[in-house]
């Protein structure tokens, strides 16, 4: 992963960080790549202008069981009463 898609996310100007979460079920691992962009448009730098299709890489056939079709936007935000609650 380091040398494929987290070095091409790192690459993309307006790339802000790139994480790779795990959780470990018995036998199988869940993985999931999260980034944060400055804009949309970033995100087209590396995903192209279908931004929400999934993109692998070839090598991926050898480490996942499943290819999800599409990937998940979300707008972060942290309203500055966020913690007074």
């Amino acid at each position: 992963m380091e040398n494929t898609g987290i070095k091409d996310y790192k690459n993309i100007p307006g790339n802000l960080s790139v994480e790779v979460w795990r959780k470990k079920e018995d036998d199988i691992c869940h993985f999931w790549t999260v980034t944060k962009w400055n804009s949309i448009e970033s995100i087209k730098q590396f995903a192209g202008e279908l931004y929400e299709k999934a993109r692998y890489y070839p090598e991926d056939e050898k480490y996942l069981l499943e290819f999800e079709e599409n990937v998940i936007h979300c707008e972060t935000f942290v309203n500055k009463n966020f913690y007074d609650y």
